[in-house]
């Protein structure tokens, strides 16, 4: 059971009833971040799930994109942590959010698309779901499968985990007609975790889905087994020493599986912890420590990362973390997002 209570400004308090007041791992490295976006200006927890967009033709010009659930919004930042753009729906909140080349998926009231697009003022998210005729569906979290990475063909797919209902469903993302304008079809893969989960991420090249039951560990399903309701599953990582319970994000890059632990023992001490996508084996952790202009990460919800160049700010990739508390250096009160160089993590 967790209990959360609403402090000052970005501070949240959340406390695993019961459980073990856990410490780092032995051997967790401390990385600065280098840059913070700009805050929610929210009170409360609200900053949750980020996306790297890449800019194909300008790494330097690829995006970042969030949400914030306690204000019904998406906020699209670019590399310098600026605010580019803001998509705002009052009637239902924005759960997590991925990428796959220009197509962005959210959680928002079921699974909602839209495409980047080049404008006047840059790349920029455009509505792209078909008006009706759409699968329900609900669920915070959220995470992007592109078959057709393997090889295979295949569209789309739209993972969708319920954190209440404990239901996870796999949507067919598709464009039938033609119009740019996707189509969330019925659920192919249609089932339920044990427990409270949330945060998800596939593996493109291998259908491997990773799904975290937030207080018991990370699961592997296979979706490319022979059609079924229920995809076979493995045990990938267990909370205990080398990750702290309450697992909210995942990341994938390079063959590695990147978790945030929100530590709710304490949640001013989280860490981050990797392991090898395909052997499961544990390759180490590392905390998200202050930099010389921005602070560090704390009671970490959602994560990205791409090991790619964005241009001369982040050549060798970019790791994204959501703060739980805002703290200087740099700003300080509501919640934001902390940006690391990928190596200053990988070596």
């Amino acid at each position: 059971m967790r209990l959360v209570v609403p402090g000052v400004g970005a501070a949240v308090v959340t406390l695993l009833l019961g459980g073990p007041a856990l410490s780092s791992p032995p051997g967790t490295a401390s990385v600065p971040s280098v840059l913070e976006t700009v805050p929610t200006r929210v009170v409360g927890d609200t900053a949750d799930d980020a996306a790297i967009w890449v800019n194909a033709a300008r790494p330097g010009s690829s995006l970042v994109i969030t949400n914030e659930k306690q204000v019904d919004r998406l906020t699209v930042f670019d590399l310098s942590g600026g605010v580019v753009q803001r998509i705002t729906d009052p009637s239902h909140s924005f759960g997590n959010v991925d990428v796959r080349g220009n197509i962005v998926a959210a959680a928002h009231s079921g699974v909602w698309t839209w495409r980047v697009t080049t404008t006047a003022d840059g790349p920029r998210l455009v509505a792209a779901r078909e008006p009706t005729g759409n699968a329900r569906t609900s669920g915070e979290g959220l995470c992007l499968w592109d078959p057709g990475a393997r090889g295979t063909a295949g569209g789309l797919y739209a993972v969708n985990v319920n954190r209440t209902s404990f239901r996870v469903r796999v949507h067919p993302l598709t464009d039938k007609d033609g119009d740019g304008l996707l189509l969330v079809g019925k659920a192919v893969r249609d089932f339920r975790l044990g427990s409270e989960g949330e945060g998800c991420e596939v593996d493109d090249s291998t259908g491997a889905l990773y799904v975290a039951e937030e207080d018991v560990g990370i699961w592997r399903y296979d979706l490319t087994a022979p059609a079924g309701p229920v995809p076979p599953r493995t045990r990938f990582a267990n909370v205990g020493p080398l990750l702290a319970p309450d697992v909210e994000g995942l990341a994938l890059a390079d063959g590695v599986l990147y978790a945030s632990a929100q530590h709710v023992a304490d949640p001013q001490d989280s860490w981050f912890s990797r392991y090898d996508a395909t052997t499961g084996t544990y390759l180490g952790s590392f905390r998200v420590v202050d930099g010389a202009t921005s602070d560090d990460c704390d009671q970490t919800d959602g994560i990205d990362v791409y090991p790619g160049p964005l241009g001369t700010s982040f050549p060798h990739g970019l790791f994204v973390c959501q703060d739980g508390f805002n703290d200087p250096p740099g700003t300080s009160g509501s919640q934001n997002f902390k940006y690391v160089p990928l190596d200053a993590i990988t070596g």
